[in-house]
């Protein structure tokens, strides 16, 4: 879902009491992060055209079924939308 940028508190007595698993993984390597912010970089990516659509977050469960039905190429959720 992507990384929050700052520290996120878990209430660990949660997790225990409604026996929850947490796990974390990290997609890509540092390799394949580093080459592709270096060709967004040198203008190499149109990042425009691989956005197909932008929807308020609250629109959430329609932008996941149109990637489902794979009517999206990439779509993005705004948490705020931009007036």
């Amino acid at each position: 879902m992507g990384l929050p940028g700052e520290p996120v508190a878990v209430d660990l007595t949660l997790l225990a009491w409604k026996e929850i698993w947490f796990a974390g993984t990290f997609g890509q390597k540092y390799s394949a992060w580093k080459a592709a912010i270096g060709l967004l970089e040198a203008g190499k990516v149109d990042m425009e055209a691989m956005v197909s659509d932008v929807l308020p977050l609250a629109d959430w469960e329609a932008g996941f079924g149109m990637m489902e039905r794979g009517e999206g190429l990439k779509v993005l959720l705004e948490p705020y939308p931009v007036h």
